[in-house]
């Protein structure tokens, strides 16, 4: 039972996948208004209900487009806020009370009743809609809340070239910093870094600077903390800041992520913003598919010049060569971010693409960084090697046999054999390569065929 605090068109239940709806078509609904909302799916038709009276006429679930109902699997229930997967976005202006989800659908007779009983039956209100057995029911009825801290602007200081213009700031409630960072032996003992939440208010913004270049670095170390909106950035300049309500997708460079939902929208891509329309301004995303493990620590960096781009996961690295040269990129058109794609919210209102995890040791450079220098960067973090499982089945009678196991997802797993061991490591040639799948799985199938006696190893 919401009350509405902006006057919009009118409301709609959603189902399926995509944007797919039913709406109210009666009066434009009113500010400072309460509404008794009910959406029903009876296994055929999509209805909706406002104070007490269905409208419009009731639609098939695929109103033609083939949209079939596709329950939700992988996202909670949300209330003042939708999107069915990653952060919260689509925000709800107002107030609301009484919400009740039932497991079947009710009759018009009912839905009237419970609209009827706000005035008639007031004392027993909850009383009727529990008859009705719902699976969740939240009268929103407790005490009211002390009023919230005032936001406190917090800085986060620069220790690079650009000084004290470039310090960072974010405002308290938005992020938390001080929880532990990146936990490998080359950072000490006492490294922090900051927790974002994935939701609008979750950035660090760092001013425009004068810098005009067709050749940079990004370097920082990431850990998810469960699934995000697609489009999310660990670090973004975008070439403006988005519009307060909703706009849409704006050229940005920085690292982040794609729409996949094989991955849950943790596929990396390299996004890159430069002066001419044909440089790759969307970014572009490694084939195969890298993918970010949940609650894992990685080192992300991305180089850019006019000949290339190259993205970095830890010690893997994938690299793009445009058709034209990449132009250059201004960082003096707008603020950059840590933890978000723009300021505001993103395509069409429905994504705020924010980060939800924890980000430390951001670097920005205004050089394209040699793959030795970013090895160096990473080895300087002492990270313990990789833990990989193999499996391996017992040959057929052709001798057949298959080598399986699990690494970090997105990992490039390669399959070397020898026939003679005692030539050491020139012995050794790469016969089959695999990429891990977003559960880190991977798989070869082994031929020996007449072969003589020979020895395999995973690498």
């Amino acid at each position: 039972m919401p009350a509405i605090t902006t006057p919009i068109g009118g409301f709609r239940v959603f189902y399926g996948t995509g944007r797919t709806y039913v709406v109210d078509n009666g009066t434009p609904l009113q500010p400072d208004t309460w509404y008794h909302v009910v959406g029903v799916y009876d296994g055929t038709l999509v209805h909706i209900y406002v104070n007490g009276l269905e409208s419009p006429t009731p639609l098939p679930i695929d109103n033609g487009t083939g949209t079939t109902y596709v329950p939700n699997t992988n996202a909670p229930l949300r209330v003042g806020a939708g999107n069915p997967s990653g952060g919260a976005s689509l925000f709800m202006p107002g107030w609301m009370a009484h919400v009740a989800l039932y497991p079947d659908a009710l009759s018009a007779d009912a839905i009237w009743a419970h609209y009827d009983a706000a005035t008639t039956n007031v004392a027993g209100y909850d009383a009727q809609i529990l008859a009705e057995k719902p699976s969740g029911y939240w009268r929103f009825n407790g005490p009211s809340l002390p009023p919230d801290p005032t936001s406190v602007q917090v800085k986060v200081t620069n220790l690079g070239s650009w000084g004290t213009n470039a310090n960072g700031t974010f405002h308290t409630g938005g992020l938390n910093t001080g929880v532990p960072g990146a936990p490998y032996h080359g950072f000490g003992t006492s490294n922090t870094a900051c927790q974002f939440f994935g939701n609008s208010g979750s950035y660090i913004e760092i001013p425009a600077q004068p810098l005009v270049t067709d050749t940079l670095t990004i370097t920082c170390w990431a850990m998810r903390s469960g699934n995000s909106d697609p489009w999310t950035m660990v670090y973004s300049h975008p070439s403006s800041l988005g519009l307060p309500d909703y706009g849409p997708s704006v050229p940005v460079t920085g690292i982040g992520f794609g729409n996949d939902p094989a991955g849950i929208y943790n596929n990396l891509i390299l996004y890159y913003a430069g002066a001419d329309a044909n440089t790759g301004s969307y970014g572009w995303t490694p084939a195969p598919q890298i993918y970010v493990a949940n609650q894992k620590w990685v080192f992300l960096a991305m180089t850019v010049s006019p000949e290339d781009s190259v993205l970095y996961i830890n010690t893997q690295s994938t690299t793009n060569t445009p058709v034209t040269p990449y132009g250059t990129h201004d960082f003096s058109t707008c603020s950059s971010f840590i933890g978000k794609k723009l300021q505001y919210f993103g395509f069409n209102g429905n994504e705020v693409n924010a980060f939800n995890g924890t980000i430390d040791e951001v670097a920005i450079f205004d050089t394209a960084l040699t793959s030795d220098q970013i090895a160096q960067i990473y080895a300087a973090a002492e990270v313990p090697p990789p833990t990989t499982t193999l499996t391996i089945t017992r040959p057929d009678v052709s001798g057949n046999f298959s080598i399986s196991g699990t690494v970090d997802p997105g990992l490039t797993v390669n399959l070397w054999k020898s026939t003679n061991l005692s030539l050491g490591t020139a012995g050794w040639t790469q016969v089959d390569t695999a990429t891990a799948d977003v559960a880190g799985a991977f798989s070869f199938s082994v031929a020996t065929g007449a072969d003589p006696r020979a020895y395999y190893r995973v690498k």
